[in-house]
């Protein structure tokens, strides 16, 4: 689960450094043809996440993660009292990132993006030190190695956008369902 995470922040900025400023007048009508480029810009938004997954970015932080290889992940989860959750991740190894199926639409009157990528075959490993709670009642902690390979991992969700006074994008809100 703490793989997701750093994907969907990947995500984020990927899609925030990819927006550039736009006016609102300007987004009343989207004719055929511009529809037909408006699916390009998102198809090649899902080309250019896939090459930084593999490249990283060293100027905003983002790490090369296709594969993941880190000494160490700190992880801190919490779900609103169903889940309160800390992970240290040791010689952590994730591989297939790169490797998804994604579509990406803008519905442009509500200023939302619906994403939802496919990974078919994910492989991560490590060591993990965890110590947790669920229902705040149930306590959840162990240590030990990991090796897990989920197949046909799939994260969908929404993330909308709004026009700050300085034109450019800001997205307040992002969804995600994992499956």
């Amino acid at each position: 689960m703490g793989r997701v995470f750093p994907l969907l922040a990947l995500l984020a900025v990927a899609c925030n450094a990819a927006v550039t400023p736009i006016q609102p007048q300007h987004l009343d009508f989207l004719k055929p043809d511009q529809r037909a480029t408006l699916d390009e810009a998102l198809a090649q938004l899902l080309e250019n996440i896939r090459e930084l997954l593999r490249t990283g970015d060293p100027e905003r932080g983002i790490p090369v993660m296709a594969p993941l290889q880190t000494d160490r992940l700190d992880v801190d989860l919490s779900l609103g009292g169903l889940l309160d959750f800390t992970a240290i991740l040791r010689n952590l190894f994730v591989d297939g990132l790169d490797r998804f199926q994604g579509t990406l639409t803008l519905n442009v009157m509500q200023m939302e993006f619906r994403y939802d990528f496919l990974f078919p075959d994910v492989v991560a490993r490590g060591q993990y030190d965890a110590d947790g709670r669920v229902f705040g009642l149930i306590p959840v902690f162990g240590f030990g190695n990991f090796h897990v390979a989920p197949r046909d991992l799939r994260i969908q969700g929404t993330a909308l956008l709004r026009q700050l006074p300085s034109g450019y994008l800001h997205m307040p809100e992002l969804n995600a369902n994992v499956r």
